[in-house]
């Protein structure tokens, strides 16, 4: 081919019918894109089960590209078939190898565009938020081939499969009828290829031609828009929207006060500080109205005067701890404490850890999925449902005062807007029991566990989990608020946006940071609409939330992207949730140190080498709780440990576990932190979610082949002498108590 060719096409081509030669060749283009990317996402379901299965992001590309390119060979086959009689209806000569054309570019151009959305495919990570209705329906199976995924999936959605290459065929139609009506363009090409200049002129039959191609343009423009609209459709139906078309069903009207039109109000136009103003000035008078003036925030109502950021709340005089030595010493007086009076002393639990018989949440078809990341069912748990007062009467002869348990939203509220009055006045059993024992109740409103019909509708993620979360808790406070002292609205809501949506180890099992920021902010929001839904009931509960605080460390202080990487990691996890948080107090949960490298896999280093570690493979590291209750004070709020502990079959290492982390909270206590209780993590050994029964936290064991006998371990005395003496000697051998 000589040079200068396609300057004498450009020079010899009619400009118009080069101009719409090439805006229908990018209408094609910008269609099959669409359509793939639609397609792509249209099939995240099946994607996301494949990844489960083990298949590689070569097989994930390849199914892609395989299913473009059977709709792009099926729009090619289609797309010359409807061109011929459009010819001849104009007075074209189209032959049939022309139109046969239409086949190998069509493939071709499905190919091209269908490559960025294969590659994107190919990242897909295992999903569970919306699963596969074959899943669902019990019947898994496992492809063998990606021709044959790629054939089935194209036929198990024959509506689907047939807009697309219709859609695709209506282009491949339009661009073989107007290569076919611009013989003038096709004579010139081929001429100049061939070194002979052809003069030329196009017939009026031509135009008219070139003219029945506007309105294929056109449609294949308009199913462009159609499918980005159906595309927008489909993400509001799994992020929790409705489906267009059809009225969401409405919860049942409830009476409305002067709070419930502030708070619309507040939600109204751009949700402005003076909405949000009025909301908080509202609830303070209604929480509060015999509290002085005096002692709010002037600027910000209802809400009580708090640190400068930075600096430590003043501690309480009446509550200043002892001054002394800290480490456990044989030789010294026992009379001597290291937490002052009235300091709390209890363990935790979780409902769907400990109740047994959860069948209603996410948790339970999380465990019963066969993509699971988990190793077993939770099952009947320790059957504290039926079991709770011989367990909380255990506890209050040990010695402890206060107790961490969780209400299961999916028990109390079932379906959307149906609260089972069963279900309620169990709790309320239960809560009076602990009252009834001198249990300090610490009772939290959600700890992981959503109902089924939420995480349906997209969990967190879903338009109204919010709004839903609030009237869940306006419930629980106008039922059983006067029997929770203290309320702790979510517990570690940086676990349940990272593991659930950025690690995909939790349900709904996403791997999406653009999802886990969003569910950050979201569980903010929740939150704080919580602190307010809880003062709106019964009684004064005090309403605060459980951060996950960890010990982050850059695994090379002289790397700047390992402190850049491990700054960004602290602001995620720890700023975000502190910064002007809503409540009454800050619950601090603590386990171990990372140590954050963006090289390693995970993006954390392992423990340094002859650290000690526990069943869960975490480092122990006392030194962490005593930087996790620091940070937690610049909140200026009051502040109480509601996790830490140690999963080991080893009661001696407990105990010094206990002990060490114990005399970090007496040193936080003694530099002025405002630190009133402790709760160890777990009152039982339980289940430990993904990682089944396995790992043994519990100051009391469960035999789980004697009927789920309870075994009282010499720490859990040890801990009892503790709460009672106030003293870190108490935990300094294995037969204390």
């Amino acid at each position: 081919m000589r040079r200068g060719v396609a300057a004498r096409v450009l020079s010899a081509v009619d400009r118009k019918s080069l101009l719409l030669f090439a805006l229908i060749l990018v209408v094609c283009a910008l269609f099959v894109t669409n359509a793939a990317s639609a397609a792509v996402r249209a099939r995240r379901d099946e994607l996301g089960v494949l990844a489960c299965l083990g298949w590689s992001t070569g097989r994930l590309f390849a199914v892609v590209v395989a299913e473009v390119t059977l709709i792009g060979l099926a729009a090619g086959v289609l797309g010359g078939l409807l061109a011929l009689p459009l010819a001849a209806l104009v007075g074209v000569d189209a032959s049939p190898e022309r139109a046969a054309l239409a086949v190998p570019a069509a493939a071709g151009l499905a190919l091209l565009s269908g490559l960025v959305p294969a590659a994107r495919a190919a990242r897909a990570q295992p999903i569970a938020a919306v699963r596969p209705a074959v899943l669902e329906a019990g019947r898994a199976w496992r492809p063998r081939g990606v021709g044959r995924l790629a054939l089935v999936n194209l036929v198990r959605t024959p509506g689907r499969t047939a807009l697309g290459a219709l859609s695709l065929a209506i282009g491949v139609c339009a661009l073989t009828l107007l290569l076919a009506a611009t013989v003038a363009f096709h004579d010139v090409l081929f001429g100049t290829l061939l070194g002979d200049a052809v003069a030329v002129r196009v017939r009026g039959t031509d135009y008219v031609a070139v003219i029945a191609t506007i309105p294929l343009g056109v449609a294949a423009v308009a199913d462009v828009l159609f499918l980005g609209l159906r595309e927008r459709a489909t993400r509001a139906r799994h992020a929790g929207g409705r489906r267009l078309g059809r009225p969401r069903a409405r919860p049942a009207r409830r009476a409305r006060g002067p709070l419930d039109r502030r708070r619309r109000s507040a939600r109204r136009g751009r949700r402005g500080a003076r909405g949000r103003r009025a909301v908080r000035r509202l609830a303070a008078r209604r929480a509060g109205a015999d509290e002085p003036r005096s002692r709010r925030c002037r600027n910000r109502p209802g809400r009580w005067r708090r640190a400068r950021p930075g600096r430590l709340a003043a501690p309480d005089p009446d509550r200043a701890p002892a001054r002394g030595r800290i480490a456990p010493d044989p030789g010294r007086n026992v009379a001597v404490r290291d937490f002052p009076e009235g300091f709390l002393f209890g363990s935790s639990t979780a409902s769907h850890q400990v109740e047994g018989g959860n069948v209603n949440n996410d948790w339970w078809a999380w465990e019963h999925a066969p993509y699971t990341t988990c190793v077993e069912s939770s099952g009947d748990a320790i059957d504290q449902w039926h079991r709770y007062g011989d367990d909380f009467k255990l506890l209050a002869e040990l010695g402890q005062n206060a107790h961490r348990m969780s209400l299961e939203w999916s028990r109390i509220e079932p379906a959307p807007g149906e609260y089972s009055a069963a279900a309620l006045e169990h709790y309320r059993r239960v809560l009076g029991t602990l009252e009834q024992l001198g249990l300090t109740a610490f009772v939290t409103l959600h700890h992981f566990t959503l109902p089924r019909w939420l995480a349906e509708q997209g969990g967190w993620l879903a338009r109204d989990a919010v709004e839903r979360f609030a009237r869940y808790t306006e419930r629980l406070a106008a039922a059983l608020g006067d029997l929770m002292p203290f309320a702790g609205t979510i517990n570690e809501p940086q676990i349940v946006a990272l593991m659930g949506y950025r690690e995909g180890l939790f349900p709904p099992g996403l791997r999406n940071p653009t999802m886990f920021a969003r569910v950050t902010r979201r569980l903010i929001a929740a939150h704080a609409a919580a602190v307010q839904a809880v003062k709106s009931g019964r009684g004064d509960p005090q309403a605060g939330a459980c951060l996950q605080l960890p010990a982050y460390e850059p695994a090379r202080p002289d790397d700047r992207a390992c402190v850049a990487a491990c700054a960004q990691l602290v602001h995620e996890m720890e700023d975000v949730y502190l910064e002007d948080i809503a409540g009454d107090w800050v619950g601090v949960q603590y386990y171990s140190r990372q140590r954050v490298d963006p090289t390693a896999a995970g993006g954390f280093a392992a423990a340094p080498e002859g650290a000690p570690l526990t069943q869960m493979g975490w480092e122990i590291h006392p030194e962490g709780l005593h930087r996790a209750i620091l940070s937690a004070a610049r909140a200026g709020l009051p502040i109480y440990v509601t996790e830490n502990g140690i999963a080991t079959a080893d009661d001696d290492q407990r105990i010094a576990y206990m002990r060490d982390h114990l005399a970090q909270v007496a040193r936080a206590i003694a530099d002025g932190a405002d630190v009133r209780g402790f709760h160890y993590w777990s009152s039982f050994d339980n289940f430990e979610w993904a990682e089944g029964y396995r790992p043994t936290f519990g100051l009391i064991g469960i035999d789980r082949d004697a009927g789920l006998r309870r075994v009282v371990r010499p720490s859990a005395r040890a801990f009892g002498e503790l709460a009672r003496k106030g003293s870190l000697n108490a935990l300094t051998s294995a037969d204390s108590g």
